[in-house]
């Protein structure tokens, strides 16, 4: 029993708004900001936490600055 389908659609390789295999400037400056932006949130996260694991409270009230306590 042969089952019987349709030929697939021929996709475009890649997005014609893609100049030269890059993508589009806008776009790239955005994903390369979120990545910096977490990659700095990640940074501090690290810092705070080896400061608490060395006994050092200095950054503790920093959140609560921001805050307005």
């Amino acid at each position: 029993m042969a089952i019987d389908v349709p030929p697939a659609p021929e996709y475009v390789a890649v997005s014609p708004a893609w100049v030269g295999n890059k993508p589009p400037a806008d776009y790239e400056k955005l994903w390369r900001g979120l990545a910096l932006v977490g990659a700095a949130h990640i940074a501090g996260m690290l810092v705070n936490v080896v400061s608490q694991m060395l006994g050092i409270h200095a950054l503790d009230r920093i959140p609560a600055m921001f805050l307005g306590l």
